[in-house]
């Protein structure tokens, strides 16, 4: 009888030291859940794509306005921002255990209803040095757009004998944002700040703006590794290659 007794509490505690195992187990592993941004990742400092269930979600958004208000919604839900001190805006919220969509919106003095918001992510410009400085140039300014799967893309264009600009403007796949990042990353660009300054022999200026991780990076030809030249050429051939008549606004 005593045998049998101590048995089944053996078993009872073997059973309980499984069971607390794989809730430590559970709990250490973490399932993640991915954080959809509406193409507005870059806005914010240090966001990650996925976060654990329950885990404190805080993100900080640099770039705000006097001028305007600003809404973010998690899925459908408005959600309040923690605080905001000058141009950074706080928020924060518990991760659910499921994938979810953050989106904010904006809404200016001049304006009732507010959009999503709207904010440069990359921009090329090229320009050719005459008698007086720089004179004529080229840009292509890729934008966040008011639907997440595509981005705006605005061309400026003059010529060093005119006195007004040109602008065309295009909706593209979000994917021309994408494809500009991964030439970024893989050129190391957010490295060149650091190097000694250069002339540009062929008189010739070429930059490269972007906003990453909240804050914006300038990158040009008059500080660049030996082969910048052709990396920052490569932005602009990417921006060019979306440029097409049946993306143009208004055609």
């Amino acid at each position: 009888m005593i045998k049998t007794i101590e048995k089944k509490r053996t078993v009872l505690w073997l059973l309980l030291a499984c069971l607390s195992l794989g809730l430590f187990i559970a709990g250490c592993s973490g399932e993640k859940y991915s954080v959809d941004y509406c193409g507005q990742k870059e806005i914010y400092t240090d966001a990650e794509e996925a976060y654990g269930a329950g885990e404190k979600v805080e993100l900080h958004f640099n770039l705000a306005e006097n001028n305007k208000e600003y809404t973010f919604y998690l899925d459908e839900q408005q959600i309040q921002y923690k605080n905001k001190e000058g141009n950074e805006i706080t928020i924060e919220f518990k991760m659910p255990d499921k994938n979810i969509a953050l989106k904010c919106f904006e809404k200016d003095n001049t304006h009732t209803e507010e959009k999503p918001i709207s904010m440069m992510l990359v921009d090329y410009y090229r320009a050719q040095l005459g008698a007086e400085g720089y004179d004529g140039y080229f840009e292509m300014v890729l934008s966040t757009s008011e639907k997440s799967n595509e981005a705006m893309l605005d061309v400026y264009h003059k010529e060093a004998d005119e006195t007004e600009e040109t602008c065309v403007s295009y909706i593209v796949p979000y994917k021309a944002v994408e494809d500009c990042y991964a030439v970024i990353d893989k050129h190391k660009m957010s490295q060149w700040n650091s190097m000694e300054d250069s002339i540009s022999i062929d008189g010739t200026l070429e930059v490269c703006k972007y906003l990453k991780d909240g804050a914006f990076v300038r990158i040009s030809t008059e500080a660049m590794p030996e082969n910048g030249r052709e990396a920052i050429q490569e932005i602009g051939d990417v921006m060019s290659g979306y440029i097409s008549s049946e993306r143009r606004i208004g055609e």
